[in-house]
């Protein structure tokens, strides 16, 4: 299956040092937590980007800090934290090479993702509270998104609202 698929199984430390962007998708097991340490994020190439939206503790996120205010990986994406919710006064809401997401990733439901972004974007119009915070995704990329998710349900006719821009 990996030649149908185009891929090849290689270890973690090879697939670190050769991958330009590496998202994990791994269950949180004794063997996978701090899985990304400070020695797996020192192996990856200084342009590379890593995608957590496995579990939290996968990631050791003060490693992960380090890595990214020393110029050891080029940035971060994450979808979940440890602890969760991630604490107010964590590193991680302002680095400015990562953006977090509010654990949005096992919902893969479009219609799902959609009305959240929506509804928020709503929230924002109205002065109110975002709900889920979303860090280095300002308003306008929020709008692009439900531009895409607009067109995504022009294909399958699956999104029962409209976003009409204020």
């Amino acid at each position: 299956q990996e030649g149908r698929l185009g891929a090849r199984r290689m270890p973690l430390p090879d697939l670190l040092e050769q991958s330009d962007f590496v998202s994990l998708h791994t269950p949180l097991l004794p063997e996978t937590k701090g899985m990304i340490n400070e020695t797996a994020l020192r192996s990856m190439k200084r342009s590379a980007c890593l995608i957590n939206s496995a579990r939290g503790p996968v990631v050791d996120q003060a490693a992960l800090v380090r890595a990214l205010r020393e110029g050891w990986i080029a940035g971060a994406g994450l979808d979940v934290y440890d602890p969760e919710p991630l604490p107010k006064d964590s590193p991680l809401w302002s680095h400015p090479r990562i953006t977090l997401t509010p654990h949005l990733a096992a919902d893969s439901d479009p219609e799902t993702i959609c009305a959240y972004v929506a509804a928020n974007i709503r929230r924002h119009e109205l002065g109110d509270g975002l709900r889920g915070h979303v860090s280095g995704v300002g308003l306008e990329a929020a709008r692009q998104f439900l531009d895409l998710a607009q067109v995504a349900e022009r294909r399958d006719g699956r999104l029962p609202f409209r976003h009409e821009r204020s």
